[in-house]
């Protein structure tokens, strides 16, 4: 929403605000869940946000009341969610000038940068243009001028000469930035030109992030890109791009990928995000294979197709049996309709009402098909997703 101006003093129950706050940031963790479930349709979501918008609402009438209880909760706030709101309240209610804003960002830990980009991401456009002003973004230091990269570019108001700043900045962290934002909608073909250097950049967490923002504008170039790497090249992060991006032809590359040691769990879990009959059968055969670590792996990729068979999401997983895994994945293939691939339990392409759809089948369908509804989820992932590690503990700003 957009900021209105402060009003005059009034009467606020500060534990009313600070419970504004809280369930703010509750809301979003819960809000990062919903983006990926497998269960929950798309139709829910704006129902949700209005519950954010409420809280923030609440905040704004708060005045300068809320911006005084945010700012005296950051002091020694070390919950990253909560940071996150109270950041959010501080920069869109306080209306802080960019020096003031940017130094309390230098001042904070670096392990709080998160908490910056989930705030920045809330805010309204107007906010972002007093933070970072455009033409003086390349004047600044490397830790600011990463944030303000992403707000810009999340917002679609980074220019270009920004962009190519960043591209070849020497902190990595700044190129980064500038690779996550690239495969955005807003993001000119002139930005996106960068992409072609940075896929290849010598630190990781800039080429991982280049590769998928490649993907979300090309996922057929990105995916020939990655089957034409020599022997060894590849990552466990490129593996788990060819499961999200690539098809039945990936089948073998990810199998042989899985023999070694160090990829077999990303490749194992690419092969159950394929989720076509050759690869669901693939980690079938390595499920009946008499060691533990393979059993394990084969057993959570195979839960990408065919949902649940290791336990309870937070229990320690155990290799399910190889019979009841290919009973339960012989009765869902008879329900498949021709063509289709098996995604947790269901199938891919969605082939229910479309008003059912979970949210996961529209975030996957719009990595290979955007469109104006998907591209807001194509710009999320999901927690563990640049380690190539799933994670259930949800992190802001990734």
């Amino acid at each position: 929403m957009k900021a209105t101006a402060i009003p005059a003093e009034r009467p606020a129950a500060r534990d009313i605000l600070e419970e504004h706050i809280e369930e703010m940031a509750f809301l979003w963790i819960q809000r990062r869940k919903l983006l990926f479930s497998t269960d929950v349709p798309l139709r829910r979501l704006p129902g949700h946000d209005e519950r954010i918008d409420a809280h923030f609402d609440g905040l704004v009438v708060g005045g300068r009341e809320s911006v005084e209880v945010a700012l005296e909760r950051l002091e020694d706030e070390e919950d990253p969610w909560a940071v996150a709101a109270e950041l959010r309240t501080w920069l869109v209610i306080g209306a802080p000038d960019s020096a003031t804003a940017l130094a309390r960002f230098e001042s904070m830990p670096p392990e709080l940068a998160p908490s910056w980009r989930e705030a920045l991401r809330w805010c309204d456009a107007a906010t972002i243009e007093r933070l970072f002003p455009p033409a003086r973004v390349t004047a600044l230091p490397p830790a600011a001028l990463s944030l303000a990269v992403e707000a810009l570019a999340w917002h679609e108001l980074l220019p270009v000469s920004a962009a190519t700043h960043a591209a070849r900045h020497a902190d990595a962290t700044v190129r980064a930035s500038l690779a996550r934002s690239l495969g955005w909608a807003g993001m000119s073909e002139a930005a996106a030109a960068a992409l072609s250097a940075l896929v290849d950049d010598a630190d990781m967490n800039v080429r991982r992030r280049a590769r998928l923002s490649a993907g979300l504008r090309d996922a057929v170039s990105l995916c020939d890109k990655l089957r034409r790497a020599r022997a060894g090249a590849l990552e466990a992060f490129d593996l788990q791009l060819l499961g999200l991006f690539g098809d039945d032809a990936d089948v073998k590359l990810l199998a042989r990928a899985a023999e070694s040691e160090a990829l077999l769990a990303a490749g194992l879990r690419a092969l159950g995000d394929i989720g076509t009959d050759d690869a669901i059968e693939t980690l079938l055969r390595v499920l009946a294979v008499p060691m533990e670590e393979a059993q394990l792996a084969a057993t959570l990729g195979l839960e990408r197709a065919l949902g649940p068979l290791a336990g309870e999401p937070g229990d320690d997983p155990k290799p399910a049996p190889p019979t009841d895994v290919r009973a339960q994945w012989d009765a869902l293939r008879e329900r498949l309709p021709r063509g289709a691939s098996a995604c947790f339990g269901k199938a891919r392409p969605w082939d229910g009402e479309p008003r059912d759809e979970p949210i996961f089948w529209r975030w996957r369908g719009g990595l290979l098909r955007p469109s104006a509804e998907t591209r807001p989820l194509t710009r999320h992932v999901p927690d563990g997703f640049w380690d190539a590690a799933p994670s259930i503990v949800a992190e802001p700003g990734l």
